[in-house]
């Protein structure tokens, strides 16, 4: 939203482009993809963060193969108090 300078969510039929489960798309679109690539190259914990969850896709609610380990990963990269993704694209 701050990429976009909306103040609010937009409708889903006046910007369907944001309605979408795709990360890398969604990162691309918050202008973050440059940031994310220097976190990567410094293996920083962000860069880890992300390379766990990049890969993700709304079908992996409904995979009877998923490891526990491999959710209980993405959800730790995800909600991390010092390096997880959520409180990344939020801000101080």
């Amino acid at each position: 939203m701050k990429h976009e300078r909306l103040n609010c969510w937009p409708d889903k039929s006046s910007r369907r482009d944001l309605y979408i489960h795709d990360l890398n798309g969604l990162l691309k679109k918050a202008g973050l993809d440059a940031e994310i690539l220097r976190e990567i190259s410094n293996a920083a914990p962000l860069g880890v963060a992300w390379m766990i969850v990049k890969d993700w896709t709304i079908d992996v609610r409904y995979a009877k193969n998923v490891r526990l380990r491999d959710a209980r990963d993405i959800v730790e990269a995800v909600s991390s108090r010092e390096s997880g993704l959520v409180k990344w694209i939020i801000g101080p």
